[in-house]
């Protein structure tokens, strides 16, 4: 078994392994904690927090705890504290989350890495033709290869390959001859030489091996998961 915690979780929680495979998964966490600690927290949005953590900026930490001290000041109020608190802590990861998603966005991004989230979404390439090249497989899970167009993201060079499930998914796998960037914002799964990063509500990967190659899907379990039945690491 590839030991990758991070995308066998994936998998394993996307129900796609057969009866077998889930049994001798399930053998491997017990004594593998990596994979255990995935699955256990992969359900409260790891992934996303660590990609967005970041310090609220010092002005607004300080309206913060003003607007918290004003609300334990008065009687009246503090029965009502909780739901101040709560609505304050709202409006902070409102304002820190948008932030970050703002800087985090396609305008701030390597133009390689804007050019294919816009590809993704709109279905074109940039030179785009039809490429004789055959797909990498033509099956990854429900996904079933569609077909292969070649053209360039920002001036490079690449292969798209087109992938959709009947349930409307979809992901595009994207290889050149050289190394994508590094989106802003990735992360790194732990024991892999991949990047995951979320760009303008679309998730990108990027794996060096076996060829240099970047995978856009619409969320980051889709990908993850295609990533793995693509052989990308």
């Amino acid at each position: 078994m590839s030991h990758e915690p991070e995308v066998a979780a994936a998998v394993y929680l996307a129900g796609t392994l057969d009866a077998a495979e889930r049994e001798r998964f399930e053998e491997h966490l017990l004594a593998c904690e990596q994979c255990w600690g995935e699955v256990r927290t992969a359900h409260r949005g790891r992934a996303l927090g660590e990609s967005l953590r970041e310090v609220a900026p010092q002005a607004l930490r300080e309206r913060v705890r003003a607007s918290v001290a004003a609300a334990s000041r008065s009687d009246q109020r503090r029965r009502r504290r909780p739901l101040v608190v709560v609505a304050v802590a709202v409006a902070v990861l409102a304002v820190v989350t948008g932030s970050l998603l703002s800087r985090h966005g396609g305008g701030d991004q390597p133009a390689v890495i804007a050019a294919a989230v816009a590809s993704y979404r709109t279905g074109s390439l940039e030179g785009s033709a039809a490429s004789p090249a055959r797909p990498p497989v033509r099956r990854a899970g429900d996904l079933e290869w569609r077909g292969a167009r070649q053209g360039r993201l920002a001036g490079l060079p690449v292969v798209a390959y087109d992938y959709r499930d009947a349930g409307g998914g979809h992901v595009t796998l994207l290889l050149a001859d050289r190394s994508f960037p590094e989106a802003v914002g990735a992360s790194h799964p732990p024991g892999t030489a991949i990047w995951v990063a979320e760009v303008d509500g679309v998730a990108v990967l990027c794996a060096d091996r076996p060829s240099p190659s970047l995978l856009v899907g619409r969320d980051r379990t889709e990908v993850l998961l295609a990533a793995s039945r693509l052989g990308l690491h």
